[in-house]
């Protein structure tokens, strides 16, 4: 028997089952139930009737069906890994195709999860349809970004509007959401993995952004009700967006508390996010712990790989000093420790910029870390200091990085928890390797999983 489902073949006769994943493989075939079921949640997916085992029974997932005027989902797009995105189908039925050309276009790419996704690496935007239209004063826009929550991100440009949502300011995971009308700036964290979204309500001056954890900051705006059109990508160079886009939706009114629970737990079911964790990890540092020079998301925090109970936070800064760091962490970072959790552990990875920006001491880097990582462990945090990797500079930062380095692996133990020497591993020494550092001193994705392993190991022996 053969039946047909959409794009897929599923032969019976003989076990052998032939699927279209994710990554568009018709490879694998296989006689194996995994195959089957590869088979059977792939044409879910792409039927619409996405369904999730909840440990008893298979529930449908859904997001809210009313004022649906756009929906684009990466695991639809058509072409194979690395391939240009021309044109993005509207999966809300009301044909609002997205649209790029030449250099504009987006790519297909694999995101940290394995997923298919939506790569915008700085200068790429899709055109909305003339004829797609938002309500100022009334309407909702939300995007998943699975892994790559932390890319520096202007999503939306709306002309006059120039909405931009942002999960990552200055490289701090903080949510912003910038409105023509009024602008927000809070301090709600976005989780690792994650989702955000713009709602603007009729019922007053209001513009709604909603993190990954469901938190919500509501701040005035004077809303008008013309209709605009837009882009979904670099709107501008002033607001590019750098991510792996996995889903985008626009409503035509802003999502009531309840869509909106409706919409994060459909994205926590589908993409496999925790509902609750047990274990805090912050990652502290500079624009290498925000992964400048990374792409669809493959900073250090992100390539950790650690279990699914641990929440990991990306609150690294560019060109922040470790002084900095050290004045700005019982602001910034204390406030995410918390004691109900089984493990709250904090890694710091600093003081490259405070040699080469400020022409700083070993004696004075060496004791900001120390008073950091002992203030830090006064509140409850296990800490793990990292060591410092080679930089484009001059002759004089190299040798205050290697004595840096080597007072830590001397003394680490009177004022940390663990170590982790990614300066002792080989693949990371040499500035010059264009396979692990992409300009001399930050990394590419690459060098950014290797000091992951690394950071992994000695976050591990603290969990």
């Amino acid at each position: 028997m053969i039946a047909r489902v959409g794009t897929f073949r599923v032969v019976r006769r003989g076990y052998d089952w032939y699927v279209n994943p994710a990554d568009g493989n018709d490879a694998n075939g296989g006689r194996s139930p995994a195959a089957a079921l590869k088979t059977v949640a792939a044409a879910a997916m792409k039927s619409g009737k996405i369904g999730f085992w909840n440990g008893s029974n298979w529930e449908r997932l859904a997001v809210p069906a009313s004022g649906l005027t756009a929906w684009y989902r990466s695991d639809l797009l058509s072409g194979s890994i690395g391939s240009a995105i021309s044109s993005w189908a509207d999966s809300s039925g009301k044909g609002n195709t997205l649209t790029a050309s030449g250099s504009s276009r987006p790519a297909i790419q694999a995101d940290v999860a394995g997923l298919r996704a939506a790569s915008f690496r700085g200068s790429q935007a899709m055109d909305l349809p003339g004829g797609f239209t938002i309500t100022k004063r009334n309407f909702t826009a939300v995007m998943f970004l699975g892994r790559s929550a932390n890319a520096r991100l202007g999503i939306l440009g709306f002309g006059s509007l120039e909405l931009n949502m942002q999960l990552c300011v200055d490289g701090k995971n903080t949510v912003t959401c910038y409105y023509a009308e009024g602008t927000m700036d809070s301090n709600i964290r976005c989780l690792q993995r994650g989702w955000m979204g713009i709602v603007v309500r009729p019922t007053g001056p209001t513009l709604g952004c909603f993190s990954p954890t469901g938190q919500q900051f509501v701040a005035a705006g004077v809303a008008n009700t013309s209709p605009v059109g837009g882009v979904v990508g670099s709107a501008n160079g002033y607001w590019p967006m750098i991510a792996a886009v996995n889903e985008v939706m626009f409503y035509d009114h802003g999502l009531s508390d309840t869509e909106i629970t409706t919409v994060g737990d459909y994205f926590r079911k589908r993409y496999s996010m925790a509902s609750s964790y047990a274990y805090n990890v912050v990652c502290d540092g500079d624009s290498i712990t925000q992964g400048y020079q990374s792409t669809d998301g493959f900073t250090y925090p992100n390539q950790l790989g650690l279990a699914s109970n641990v929440c990991v936070y990306n609150e690294g800064v560019p060109s922040k000093t470790l002084l900095q760091m050290r004045d700005t962490a019982a602001a910034n970072i204390d406030p995410v420790y918390d004691a109900t959790k089984t493990r709250d552990v904090l890694v710091i990875w600093g003081g490259t910029n405070d040699f080469y920006m400020s022409d700083d001491t070993v004696d004075n880097v060496y004791g900001y870390l120390q008073t950091y990582c002992a203030a830090r462990r006064a509140v409850g945090w296990k800490v793990v200091v990292a060591t410092m990797l080679p930089r484009s500079g001059p002759q004089t930062v190299e040798a205050k990085r290697n004595d840096y380095n080597s007072r830590i692996r001397a003394g680490w133990q009177s004022f940390a928890d663990a170590l982790a020497d990614v300066a002792a591993e080989a693949r990371l020494s040499n500035n010059a390797d264009g396979a692990y550092f992409s300009d001399g001193t930050h990394l590419t994705n690459l060098g950014y999983g290797v000091a992951a392993g690394i950071i992994k190991t000695a976050i591990q022996a603290l969990l």
